[in-house]
């Protein structure tokens, strides 16, 4: 799909007054997880239980993509970004028509033709758009989280880091449920859960290493 075309998908599919990123990654996931523990409690068949684990993994790739394309599109509308490289892109006159007459923001279409199946999109953008090295600096950060003043959990992004095979596992998975129906595969709820664990931990700790060091930073 062009880029203009999915710029103009994306707006469509917001309600940016009421939702913000994070919500968004847990609103999709909702409804494919009370069916996939519905299922998972309420029979033994395997063919059923399989199809509401894919569809699961669907929701979890979806969840992700969605999470960063408005999170990139909320960084680069709230920075002053002098040059965009956007090279490999190529718009004609009926894609400027368009561009100018939805007025299209340059984040909309900076988030538009970027792919986010996996971390290595991330790193691109925020070398080729923002001039930092996302990933370098996402490796080197900590969360650390109080309660009362007692300290209940420390986390690193070079923890986090560690659980990318499943990230990139998810999208594997995805890939061939979308494309070959899933033919073949079978999905344990162990996968499940370190999918689920990863793409969460890595979206939640992200955003939140991407607004630290970026001087310019969307509301999240």
């Amino acid at each position: 799909m062009k880029p203009v075309l999915k710029a103009l998908k994306l707006r469509e599919s917001l309600s940016r007054t009421s939702q913000k990123t994070l919500d968004r990654f847990y609103d999709i996931l909702r409804e494919p997880k009370r069916l996939l523990e519905f299922i998972e409690d309420k029979t033994q068949r395997k063919e059923l239980i399989q199809e509401a684990r894919k569809n699961y993994i669907v929701a979890l790739a979806t969840a992700f993509e969605v999470f960063w394309r408005e999170f990139i599109r909320e960084a680069v509308d709230s920075t002053e970004i002098k040059k965009a490289k956007l090279s490999k892109q190529k718009f004609s006159f009926d894609d400027l028509a368009k561009i100018l007459g939805h007025k299209l923001t340059l984040g909309e279409l900076v988030a538009s033709v970027i792919n986010y199946q996996g971390i290595e999109a991330l790193q691109e953008v925020s070398q080729e758009v923002f001039s930092f090295d996302f990933i370098e600096r996402f490796s080197k950060d900590e969360i650390e989280v109080f309660e009362k003043g007692e300290l209940l959990w420390k986390i690193t992004g070079k923890e986090i880091l560690k659980d990318k095979p499943h990230i990139d596992q998810g999208f594997e998975m995805r890939h061939q449920i979308v494309h070959d129906a899933g033919s073949g595969l079978s999905i344990s709820k162990r996968q499940i859960d370190r999918i689920e664990r990863a793409m969460g931990l890595f979206c939640v700790f992200g955003a939140i290493s991407w607004q630290r060091n970026n001087p310019k930073k969307p509301e999240n």
